[in-house]
């Protein structure tokens, strides 16, 4: 594929339960785009140098993504191939289209710094820590990631209230859905979320005062940031609100497909059970979209500890209510 006919890669980031996957769904509709679902997520918890530590080495091996990196695998996607886009209806495609969890950006010394409590992230057993100080403006890149890399895609978010994504995780994890054996409330992904839109949208940052690379695209400021309860009470005006700040032309196919299995989506067993059976966004009442169910006891303390990095980031929100 020559420069000219590069694709404008385009990223959401997320954290578990956020209404991600029907949104990514939606993007799936589209015969110019291919859609990358969750790959980043293979080195952080299957990697040889993986954070995450839910998997042991022999599982890790086994799954075939021992000696993948997030770096090595962003890169990929910023160069699809023809086997990558084998289901979609052209080539070469105007739109790659990347979604996953912004926390599996993070190194394991931060991520054990920020839930130091975990089981899930527990202390590096080599190599100095470099402390972060939560307090202070987010300037160096807190990725695993290069920042040139990260230069070329083109970010925005999806966020969702903790009180609606903590106890549907919840369940997740008692369905057995990923082979997780246990509940750790550390994979929330709220907090490392805030950090990532703090770096990208921090004018001082590295982000956006480093140069020098060709490929860098031109970036939204401040980064597009989209809540669950807009896009579930309002999905045509979200979704097409999105593609105006993306850049990209909005279509009505992206608002309903058709119900049944997304092989992209078998690794990660039942977690998109409720997307693969939709035909469409599941619209709310602005009232239905706003009101959780009673938040069981157990749950209390994972919802409080990520209210505070989820209300920072709403009141960041750019796609809003009509």
């Amino acid at each position: 594929m020559s420069t000219s006919e590069q694709p404008l890669p385009i990223v959401i980031w997320v954290h578990p339960r956020s209404c991600s996957t029907a949104f990514e769904r939606s993007l799936m509709q589209r015969p110019d785009t291919v859609v990358f679902h969750e790959p980043i997520g293979d080195p952080f918890y299957l990697g040889k140098d993986r954070p995450c530590r839910r998997f042991d080495d022999e599982h890790a091996k086994a799954s075939g993504n021992y000696d993948l990196t997030v770096t090595e695998v962003l890169q990929k996607v910023l160069n699809p191939t023809q086997d990558d886009i084998s289901k979609n209806k052209s080539w070469p495609p105007k739109y790659v289209f990347l979604k996953d969890m912004g926390q599996c950006l993070f190194p394991a010394d931060l991520l054990h710094q920020l839930h130091p409590e975990s089981k899930v992230f527990p202390a590096p057993t080599s190599g100095e820590s470099k402390r972060f100080d939560p307090t202070a403006p987010v300037i160096e890149n807190p990725t695993t990631v290069p920042t040139a890399v990260l230069k070329r895609f083109r970010h925005s978010f999806l966020i969702r209230t903790p009180e609606k994504s903590i106890p549907s995780y919840w369940k997740c994890v008692q369905e057995g859905a990923s082979g997780w054996e246990f509940w750790d409330q550390a994979d929330a992904g709220y907090v490392e979320l805030k950090i990532l839109y703090d770096w990208i949208s921090n004018p001082q940052s590295t982000f956006n005062t480093e140069s020098g690379d060709e490929h860098a695209v031109e970036q939204p400021q401040p980064p597009p940031l989209l809540d669950a309860s807009t896009l579930l009470a309002h999905p045509d005006h979200a979704i097409k609100s999105y593609c105006e700040a993306m850049g990209i032309p909005f279509s009505p196919e992206m608002l309903s497909w058709d119900s049944g299995p997304v092989d992209e989506w078998a690794k990660w067993g039942g977690y998109h059970n409720a997307a693969e059976n939709s035909t469409g966004f599941k619209k709310d009442t602005p009232a239905q979209a706003d009101k959780p169910k009673k938040i069981a006891d157990h749950l209390v303390g994972a919802v409080e500890a990520c209210t505070k990095p989820y209300q920072y980031l709403l009141s960041k929100a750019t796609i809003k209510d009509p």
